[in-house]
């Protein structure tokens, strides 16, 4: 039998099978042919623990089927779902057998199996650690976990932790951690919580926020891939309403379910029996059925994608608007894999759809967007002039180079004046020398009928560089008598930006605007500029 030593020089035999559940002791026994006891660098109280626990374990895997052993010695228990009570039942019958049943316990336990590499013994404390956190609120949480005063943190910050999304992401990247390996022992265990322990960490203290958010945030980690959630036995009765009944009965159901469950931790256990739901032959309840999905945050609602895409060809508008404005609250990683679906309802008979599906594909990230740039091209021209702004403002994702702002800026002559509106303000967004191609035409609109986009036309020239101004200062200086007050405010503070030199040609305007302009802000505005033309002379 294989020996192991302890750091303190005591021996301690283990079982050829026990071995075989450590990596490490199977690499250090092939190297050493089996012929000297292994040196674990573990005291002898430790790695008595640790040899008991590995012995333990085998009694796990031998009751197991055989095409489960090698799967369970190779990757450890499976997570939640895949779990199953036998399973379950004999692992937690191994800690039992060693006495092991505190919090503190465990975590040393895990933390003496570092060294070892053992799947199997490590998931088997990890589960039990999250099933001692679960159901526990921060401050109960707090003492299990040792966390010391200074690290709490304020009930500012935990009412806005509960408050966040449950996968908010943190707003500044972490601090490198002390130790990496505890660190990944500390994952084990928080991969295998479920959502509502997971956010009463984030409010426990700094540190367990920071793990708390590594699992939750990160779209790879086996959490994310394989959410455990915290269903309410609220909404496991609400849940079982759904398996029978009236239509109307249903619709009942799914709006108590919108105002009663918590949409972070609580909704996405039952999501899965609103699904069947979106095929029903109510339409109200379809709609009712997407508007529930809806109210999930983006990482639970990317499970049904697929489900309500299928609805993409509801036959009833208003679900088919609902599902694409539901689709649109995924992240755009996730909106990106439904884009050409989406992109099909671009030519829908409905105009309310169509919108609805440029305003969703205009999430996507320019270069997911760009893939059905021509299909939003085409909605540039449609019939409705809603849907064209809509467009326009989704192409000017896109890279000016692709051609797109010409159209956008042909629309300046457009008979409705939003459009017109629309197009000055996509125009404004660019840089100040790709602006400069466009100021003449900007220069144009100055003279437009509606007030606002006269003044839209003002703020936008504003922008450009002020050399490049000064070619149109004469017919900003003209807005400095136009009707409106909002026009002549932005021509003072559009001048303004001028170099002293071009600004002085306008000095005597400025003044007769400081003194005798019906409007007190512009008035304000002018003597503020003509102050900094002085100083500069």
């Amino acid at each position: 039998m294989p020996q192991l030593r302890s750091t303190d020089g005591q021996l301690f035999e283990l079982s050829e099978q026990a071995a075989r559940l450590s990596a490490t002791l199977q690499n250090a026994l092939d190297d050493t042919a089996g012929d000297a006891p292994v040196p674990v660098p573990l005291g002898a109280a430790s790695l008595g623990r640790v040899a008991a626990l590995l012995e333990r374990t085998v009694v796990v895997v031998e009751g197991a089927p055989e095409e489960r052993r090698a799967e369970l010695r190779k990757q450890g228990l499976p997570r939640e779902a895949a779990l199953d009570d036998e399973l379950r039942a004999a692992a937690e019958a191994a800690l039992a057998a060693l006495g092991v049943t505190s919090l503190l316990e465990v975590a040393q336990l895990l933390r003496e199996l570092l060294w070892f590499d053992a799947p199997l013994p490590a998931t088997i404390i990890a589960e039990r650690v999250a099933r001692l956190l679960r159901g526990q609120p921060a401050a109960a949480l707090r003492e299990l976990l040792g966390v010391a005063d200074g690290d709490f943190l304020s009930a500012n910050e935990m009412s806005a932790i509960v408050a966040e999304p449950l996968c908010a992401p943190p707003s500044a990247p972490s601090a490198p951690v002390d130790d990496p390996a505890e660190e990944d022992m500390m994952e084990a265990f928080l991969e295998r919580c479920d959502a509502r322990t997971l956010r009463e960490l984030k409010a426990v203290s700094a540190a367990w926020q920071r793990r708390a958010r590594a699992v939750l945030c990160d779209a790879a980690s086996a959490w994310r891939q394989q959410p455990i959630w915290s269903p309410s036995a609220e909404g496991r009765a609400l849940a079982a309403q759904l398996g029978g009944g009236s239509a109307q009965e249903w619709r009942q159901v799914l709006q108590r379910m919108l105002g009663e469950l918590d949409r972070s931790v609580d909704l996405p256990s039952h999501a899965w029996a609103v699904v069947p739901l979106l095929e029903d032959s109510d339409r109200k309840v379809r709609w009712w059925a997407v508007e529930t999905l809806g109210k999930l945050e983006p990482a639970a609602l990317a499970q049904h994608g697929a489900a309500l895409a299928a609805r993409l060809e509801d036959s009833n508008w208003n679900v088919r608007k609902a599902v694409v404005e539901t689709l649109g609250k995924l992240k755009p990683g996730d909106l990106a894999q439904h884009g050409a679906a989406l992109a099909a309802r671009l030519e829908h008979s409905d105009l309310f759809v169509r919108r609805a599906a440029v305003e969703t594909l205009g999430k996507l990230e320019p270069a997911a967007l760009a893939q059905h740039g021509p299909a939003l091209a085409a909605r540039l021209e449609d019939s409705n002039w809603r849907v064209q702004i809509v467009a326009r403002f989704v192409m000017h994702k896109l890279e000016p180079a692709a051609g797109h702002m010409d159209a956008v800026a042909a629309m300046l002559e457009d008979d409705e004046e939003y459009v017109r509106h629309a197009a000055v303000e996509m125009l404004g967004e660019l840089e100040p020398a790709a602006l400069a191609q466009y100021a003449a035409a900007l220069v144009a609109r100055l003279e437009d009928s509606f007030d606002f986009v006269r003044n839209w036309a003002v703020e936008t020239l504003g922008k450009l560089e002020p050399a490049a101004l000064a070619q149109y200062a004469a017919a900003l200086a003209a807005k400095l008598e136009d009707d409106a007050d909002e026009v002549r405010y932005a021509a003072v503070k559009t001048l303004g930006e001028l170099e002293s030199a071009a600004l002085a040609q306008y000095e005597q305007a400025l003044a007769k605007a400081a003194k005798e302009d019906e409007d007190e802000d512009v008035r304000d505005a002018a003597a503020e500029v003509l102050t900094k033309l002085r100083a500069g002379q």
